[in-house]
C-alpha cells in the first residue's frame, strides 16, 4: 500500500470485490471526499473523448472506479449525488464529470487551485497540484507520477539515454536519471491507452484524490492564518459559474471566421513576403530596426538596456508620422493584420461539432484577480475579430459593461469629497474632474483628464502617458510638459485620491474588502493604487456575476472580461432579463453610482452594439 505523510493508504481498485461496499459506506458516512478523474485527452469536446476512471479519496483510503463499466457508473453517480462536497484541483474534474456522466457538480466543489491562488496570488506563483503537495505534504504524488511515466515509457518503447552518450554522461554527472523526458503528446497517448488494471495507473489515480483532500485541509488552515478565508466562499461560487460558462460555450460562425482569415491572413502573408523580398529578412527580424533607421526615421523607443525597440505601437505611431516610408508601410501592414490572422487560425482549432468554442477561464489568473482566458483567448479579442461570435438561434448577445468602474472605485475608496457630490448627481468621473480642473472644459480637455486619470490609476509614468495620448486619444501635440501639467491639475482636483495612493505605498501588502490580498511589488510600490483599484473593481464585477447567477440568469451567462459580462439571451425573455441585469449591475459601490452600458448584438458580437432602449423600444 502507498504512503502519504507516513500513513498507509488502502487503495480499492476497479476489480476489488470489496469496492462497491466500501464506496457506499464512504458515501453514507462522509460529507467531504477528494475527487479526481482520468480521461483520454484534455479536449473534452472531441467526439472521441472518454472518461476512463473516477476516484474518491478519504484520509486513509481511496476508491478507483471504471467509468466505462455500467455498474461502476451507477456507483459513481450515487456518490456524486449523495456526498455534499468534494475537493478537486482546478475544474478539470467538474468538466469531465459533466461531459462523461451528465452530472453538474460545480456547486459541490472546493477547488484547491483557487485556494492556492488566494494564498499566493499571481501567475508567477506555483499553483499546480503536485508541487503544492510536495511543499505542504510530501513527494509521494510526484513519485507516483514518475512510476506511471515509467509505465508509459515501457508501453511506448521510449528507451533511456545511452550512459556513454554526451547527454547520458551529462545527466549522470548532474545526478539525473537516464530516463528520457516524455513529450506532452506521449503523455497524452499514455493516459489514453494504458490498461485500466495497471497498478501504477491505479495508484496514481487513487493518490490524486487523497492528496487533494489532504491538501485542502492544509490550505484551509493557511487561509484562516492569512486572514483570507472570507474570500474563499465567493471565489468558490465564481469558479463554479466560470466552469458552467465553459461548458455552455460561445457560438461561432465558421464561415465568417474563414472569410476574415481569407482577407487578413492573405494580407499578412503578402506583407511578410514583400518585406522579405525587399529587405532580405523577416518582418520580425531584429534587422528591421536598422532598416527603419537607414530609411531616415528616428526610433523613439528603447528597451531597459538602451537598445532600440520597434513594437507594434511604435510602428503604428511612426507609420502615421511617415506615411510615405516604405519599410514602415509594410511593417505596419504586418502589425495591423497579425493579431487577427493569428487569432483566427487558432480559433478554428477550438470549434466543436456544434460550432461552439469553450474558453478556459482562470478566475484568479492575474495578480489583481482579473481573469485570464485561453483556448481561445477571448479577452484579447477586439474589433473585427469579435464578429465571428454570434448568438444562438432565436437569441441575442447582451453586453453589460460597468462604466468607469476603476475611477469610481478610486473615488469611493479615497472618500474624494470633491467628486462624490457630482457623481451622486449623475455626472461621470471624467466630466466632474474636468470641471474641477478646467472650469468650462472643452472635449479635448475632457479627453486629456481622462487619459491622466486612467494612467494614474494604472501607475503610468509621463512618458507612457504621452505615448497613450498620441496613439489612443488623438492628442497629437501631447508632450511631457503638457501631460505633467494636466496630471498636476488632476492631483489638485482630487487630493484625497493622491493621498490615498501615497498611503497604500507604505502598506506591507494590499488587502481588499473581499478578503483577497495582493503583494506589493518591491521597488514599485507606486503601483499599489493600481492593485487596489483593479482588484476592487474586479471583485465588484464578481459580486454582480454571482448576483446574476443566483437571480436566475446563470443559464444565459457565457463570458466575462475586463468590466464586461456577456449573456446569450432568448429574444422572448429579453425585456425581463434586461431589467434584472440593470438592477444588479447598477447596485453601486460604497454609495457611488455604477452606471452600466447595456448593448444588444442581434447578429454578432462585432461592431457597435445597439443601446438596449433603442433595441427594445
Amino acid at each position: 500500500m502507498p504512503n502519504i505523510v507516513g500513513n498507509r493508504i488502502q487503495v480499492f481498485g476497479p476489480t476489488d470485490v470489496e469496492l462497491a461496499d466500501q464506496v457506499k459506506s464512504a458515501a453514507s458516512n462522509c460529507t467531504l471526499l477528494g475527487l479526481d478523474t482520468e480521461f483520454t485527452s484534455l479536449n473534452y469536446w472531441d467526439k472521441e473523448w472518454k472518461l476512463r476512471l473516477v476516484q474518491f479519496g478519504r484520509r486513509q483510503s481511496a476508491f478507483v472506479l471504471d467509468a466505462q463499466d455500467e455498474a461502476h457508473r451507477e456507483l459513481i453517480k450515487y456518490v456524486l449525488e449523495n456526498v455534499p462536497e468534494f475537493t478537486t484541483h482546478d475544474n478539470a474534474d467538474a468538466l469531465a464529470i459533466k461531459r462523461g456522466l451528465g452530472l453538474d457538480i460545480t456547486d459541490k466543489i472546493h477547488d484547491t487551485k483557487t485556494m492556492a491562488q488566494l494564498l499566493w496570488p499571481g501567475p508567477l506563483e506555483e499553483h499546480a497540484l503536485k508541487p503544492l503537495c510536495t511543499r505542504h505534504l510530501d513527494d509521494g504524488l510526484e513519485q507516483a507520477e514518475q512510476a506511471l511515466h515509467a509505465e508509459f515509457r515501457k508501453m511506448l518503447g521510449v528507451l533511456p539515454y545511452d550512459p556513454d552518450s554526451i547527454t547520458g554522461r551529462s545527466r549522470l554527472e548532474q545526478g539525473l536519471s537516464l530516463d528520457r523526458p516524455l513529450s506532452q503528446a506521449q503523455k497524452g497517448q499514455g493516459f489514453a491507452e494504458i490498461p485500466l488494471n495497471n497498478q501504477a495507473y491505479i495508484n496514481y489515480a487513487a493518490l490524486d484524490a487523497v492528496y487533494d483532500l489532504l491538501l485542502y485541509y492544509k490550505l484551509e488552515a493557511l487561509l484562516y492564518e492569512k486572514g483570507a478565508h472570507r474570500a474563499d466562499p465567493p471565489e468558490r461560487d465564481v469558479r463554479a459559474i466560470a466552469t458552467r460558462m465553459q461548458l455552455r460555450g460561445m457560438r461561432v460562425s465558421p464561415d465568417r471566421a474563414h472569410e476574415l482569415l481569407d482577407d487578413y491572413g492573405t494580407r499578412h502573408d503578402a506583407a511578410q513576403e514583400e518585406f522579405a523580398d525587399k529587405y532580405g529578412c523577416l518582418a520580425k527580424s531584429p534587422k528591421r530596426i536598422q532598416i527603419v533607421l537607414d530609411s531616415g526615421v528616428a526610433i523613439p523607443t528603447r528597451t531597459a538596456k538602451g537598445n532600440y525597440s520597434l513594437g507594434k505601437a511604435t510602428v503604428e505611431e511612426l507609420a502615421l508620422q511617415h506615411p510615405d516610408n516604405e519599410p514602415l508601410r509594410i511593417l505596419n501592414e504586418v502589425a495591423q493584420t497579425s493579431n487577427t490572422a493569428t487569432f483566427l487560425r487558432t480559433l478554428l482549432n477550438f470549434i466543436d461539432e456544434e460550432d461552439l468554442v469553450h474558453p478556459d477561464f482562470n478566475t484568479l489568473g492575474a495578480v489583481t484577480g482579473r481573469w485570464t482566458v485561453t483556448d481561445p483567448a477571448i479577452q484579447t479579442v477586439a474589433g473585427i475579430n469579435r464578429s465571428v461570435f454570434i448568438p444562438r438561434s432565436g437569441h441575442v448577445i447582451v453586453s453589460a459593461d460597468l462604466g468607469q468602474i476603476e475611477p469610481r472605485v478610486a473615488v469611493g475608496l479615497a472618500g474624494e469629497t470633491n467628486l462624490i457630490p457630482d457623481l451622486l448627481n449623475g455626472s461621470d468621473v471624467y466630466s466632474a474632474a474636468a470641471t474641477l480642473a478646467f472650469g468650462d472644459y472643452t472635449d479635448k480637455q475632457r479627453k486629456q483628464i481622462k487619459r491622466v486619470i486612467l494612467g494614474t490609476l494604472y501607475a503610468s509614468g509621463v512618458a507612457t502617458l504621452v505615448k497613450q495620448a498620441r496613439l489612443l486619444d488623438g492628442w497629437l501635440d501631447a508632450d511631457a510638459k503638457t501631460v505633467a501639467e494636466v496630471r498636476n491639475l488632476w492631483k489638485q482636483a482630487a487630493p484625497r485620491v493622491e493621498e490615498y495612493s501615497r498611503y497604500l505605498q507604505y502598506q506591507k501588502e494590499i488587502v481588499l474588502e473581499s478578503g483577497r490580498w495582493i503583494p506589493q511589488e518591491k521597488g514599485r510600490e507606486y503601483k499599489a493604487i493600481n492593485s487596489m483599484c483593479q482588484g476592487t473593481a474586479r471583485d465588484a464585477l464578481m459580486d454582480r456575476l454571482r448576483a446574476l447567477s443566483a437571480g436566475g440568469l446563470d443559464q444565459y451567462l457565457i463570458a466575462t472580461m475586463h468590466d464586461e459580462i456577456l449573456l446569450d439571451v432568448p429574444t422572448d425573455a429579453l425585456s425581463e432579463v434586461i431589467r434584472s441585469v440593470r438592477s444588479v449591475m447598477e447596485m453601486g459601490y460604497n454609495g457611488i453610482p455604477t452606471p452600466t452600458d447595456i448593448e444588444i448584438f442581434p447578429d454578432c458580437w462585432g461592431g457597435k452594439g445597439i443601446p438596449v432602449d433603442d433595441f427594445l423600444f
